[in-house]
């Protein structure tokens, strides 16, 4: 952080450019890369400036090449939405280079045609509960003091991977 960042009113607009890159999930450890959940916001600066403006304010980092939105709340970083595939509500970002490691199922390359219920059975995850419509399955599991959010399609090819403390 240089002297003068304080007066800027974007203080993210004087970080490096992003650039995609090769994400992974650790879930014993609660990081994405070198990133840890609680994390200052200002760490997220190590993957360079956000692609949306304003997101020091809005609390959403979003990196489109590598696939990633970071939710932030009072400064720290509070969640990882790691998008899988294209869909609607996300076709300005590119598919995620996604590894998900757990001390208990080691190393899972997660790509598009994977389906939910593949993941959480190699991951070894307890759902305990589901939401399903016509348009997605999402499916919640905890793990230590951490959820993981698997949506996917209805035909359960997976969409996006979210990660966060358990609420509450």
């Amino acid at each position: 952080m240089g002297i003068f960042d304080f007066l800027s009113k974007d203080p993210t607009k004087t970080w490096g450019d992003a650039s995609r890159r090769r994400l992974t999930l650790d879930l014993s450890r609660g990081t994405l890369n070198t990133i840890k959940l609680d994390d200052p916001v200002e760490r997220l600066r190590l993957w360079g400036k956000p692609d949306n403006e304003n997101a020091h304010k809005d609390g959403w980092f979003m990196y489109k090449e590598s696939g990633l939105i970071v939710g932030a709340e009072n400064k720290k970083v509070q969640s990882f939405g790691v998008i899988v595939n294209q869909c609607p509500h996300y076709e300005s970002f590119f598919k995620a280079d996604l590894t998900i490691t757990h001390l208990l199922s080691g190393d899972i390359p997660v790509h598009g045609g994977m389906l939910g219920e593949h993941l959480i059975d190699k991951l070894n995850l307890q759902v305990h509960e589901s939401d399903v419509d016509d348009v997605e399955i999402i499916d919640y599991a905890n793990i230590a003091q951490y959820t993981i959010e698997i949506e996917s399609f209805a035909d359960g090819r997976i969409k996006r991977v979210n990660f966060y403390k358990q609420l509450g």
